[in-house]
């Protein structure tokens, strides 16, 4: 999150910080360790700093954002805000006409320490400091630049035998899956397991269902790439397409852990039949969370892990709330566990998720803040927070804590800390939701989310989540830069559609070509709308999230 450092009159300091960062291989273990923090303060202290930095984690070059949200001198004024970005000690950028925010580009390979230095009116000065973790592209085993690549649209042919095309598309819902050949992205693949995806996409699909293609369940060892599955998702009930697009590039810009997703045609090719392959539609091709994902975005040191999953459709909402100290004690709404263990070889107990649980929501505390060094010591509390800090401005709410739904958690080993990871991104339309609270007007599946509850009563939980908030809405949740990434994403699939999507055809499409440039448009009203009243409330209501250190606040 941030570094803090007040500062007493007769330049007395006290420093306060907490560092929660993500980063590849011994960085990130480095990166995830707790670190302690130090609540007291001198009385009479009233310069305080505090630096904020979005994205905080990524591959050279990196264009990062930093603020100075939540700096203040409380009897004074600030004049003067300057950054030392490459953390040499020389604070080189004034950034004082821009009220303190400044963004740089990192090119080199390495973890950043960049700090900022207030000056209040009186020369009195205080500093605080951030952290950057830059990794190199050769980091990572997938070149997602050229898979991913959103900049155009690939193509995907699966060439089926006639026989296996009617068992399959005889019942969609049963996910038969056949062996075909397959070529992706100008290369062919032979004997892939391919068959349908997905639970409610699926089942209101029509002719344009989801697709999954295993390439190694056949043939050991067979790779796209360094990807062993690949994900076609139809994108069904988002007429725009682009929606959960453009939520993952939120959640990238934002320092989240998010999936890759590119754009291609579907082909289908029906063995011997005498007939051209046949249009299914534009699709997105989402990178599924798998060890390699993990191992990509954390290094080698965080292999070895549990990896767990919420889908409140097969096992009921996730409410990450303590039941009892073994899994019998833990609902099974579906008779299935609520829980879905996607690690092999591991104990079926689920002690290690159920000792997270008892930290979270069983054991007693004596204050929020006793609460949230506990928590800290085993959870990736910040990038919760800048995973909540999008679904709070697309207004999802099919997820954690509505519904449960749609998270992964995992268990990174060597830092012994827990990992919360996006999946299945959605936008909502309820433009007044609340920044800090759960709403009443949104659907709820979950009677108690302590996760949510409880770090809402720690007073620098809601400012760092204010603090991403904002800068989401400097950066990227605007109209302007909306408008602009809606337009090209747009004017990008919209000859895909045009050429005969079974989504948008007059024969049985659900949508229409019209509701399509519709609700590219509506994505672009609710985020003016939406960014709006996110900056109405950070700028009317300051008492509701600033955090003063030392400070008991409500």
């Amino acid at each position: 999150m941030a570094h803090w450092q007040r500062e007493h009159p007769r330049s007395l300091r006290t420093h306060l910080f907490l560092l929660i960062l993500l980063g590849a291989g011994l960085l990130a273990v480095l990166a995830l360790a707790p670190e302690p923090i130090l609540t007291h303060l001198e009385p009479s202290q009233t310069l305080l700093a505090s630096a904020y930095v979005m994205p905080d984690d990524g591959w050279a070059p990196l264009t990062v954002y930093l603020s100075p949200f939540g700096s203040r001198d409380l009897a004074g004024t600030i004049v003067r805000y300057e950054w030392d970005l490459d953390g040499d000690g020389s604070f080189e950028t004034d950034a004082t006409d821009t009220a303190g925010y400044t963004q740089t580009l990192y090119t080199r390979p390495r973890t950043y320490t960049p700090s900022l230095r207030v000056t209040n009116g009186n020369g009195e000065q205080a500093t605080a400091s951030t952290s950057v973790s830059v990794r190199h592209p050769s980091a990572s085993s997938v070149d997602y630049e050229s898979i991913f690549d959103d900049s155009r649209v690939g193509q995907i042919t699966m060439f089926f035998s006639p026989a296996d095309w009617e068992r399959m598309m005889a019942d969609p819902t049963l996910k038969i899956r056949v062996a075909a050949d397959a070529v992706v992205l100008g290369e062919r693949m032979e004997r892939v397991e391919i068959g349908p995806r997905g639970n409610f996409t699926l089942r209101i699909a029509g002719k344009k269902i989801p697709w999954q293609l295993d390439t190694d369940n056949l043939v050991p060892g067979q790779e796209f790439h360094n990807l062993k599955q690949l994900l076609l998702t139809n994108n069904i009930s988002d007429p725009a397409i682009i929606g959960e697009k453009i939520a993952y590039d939120l959640l990238e810009i934002a320092g989240s852990p998010a999936s890759h997703v590119g754009f291609v045609e579907v082909y289908i090719d029906l063995i011997d039949d005498g007939q051209d392959p046949l249009y299914w539609g534009v699709y997105t091709l989402v990178e599924r969370v798998d060890s390699k994902y993990i191992r990509n975005r954390y290094g080698s040191q965080a292999d070895g892990g549990t990896l767990y999953k919420t889908n409140h459709f097969k096992q009921g909402a996730g409410d990450l709330i303590y039941y009892g100290p073994t899994f019998d004690y833990y609902p099974q709404p579906n008779g299935v566990p609520l829980y879905d263990l996607r690690t092999d070889g591991v104990p079926l107990d689920y002690a290690d998720l159920i000792q997270f649980l008892w930290v979270l929501d069983g054991q007693t505390y004596n204050a929020p803040e006793a609460w949230a060094e506990a928590v800290e010591d085993i959870f990736d509390m910040d990038g919760f927070l800048r995973w909540l800090a999008v679904q709070s401005a697309i207004m999802s709410w099919d997820i954690y804590p509505y519904t449960g739904n749609n998270y992964y958690l995992y268990q990174h080993p060597a830092a012994q800390r827990w990992l919360w990871l996006a999946w299945d991104q959605t936008w909502g339309d309820l433009t007044s939701l609340p920044l800090f609270a759960v709403s009443t007007e949104a659907p709820r599946l979950l009677e108690r989310a302590p996760l949510f509850e409880k770090l809402m009563d720690v007073p620098r939980y809601r400012q760092a989540l204010a603090a991403y908030l904002d800068l989401l809405v400097r950066i990227a949740f605007n109209e302007t830069a909306m408008t602009a990434r809606v337009a090209a994403y747009r004017d990008l699939i919209a000859p895909s559609i045009l050429k005969g999507d079974p989504a948008y055809s007059i024969d049985g499409g659900m949508h229409s070509v019209e509701s399509f440039y519709a609700a590219c448009q509506s994505l672009i009203d609710l985020t003016r709308s939406r960014s709006q009243f996110i900056r109405e409330t950070l700028a009317e209501n300051p008492e509701t999230y600033l955090w003063t250190p030392g400070i008991t606040q409500p």
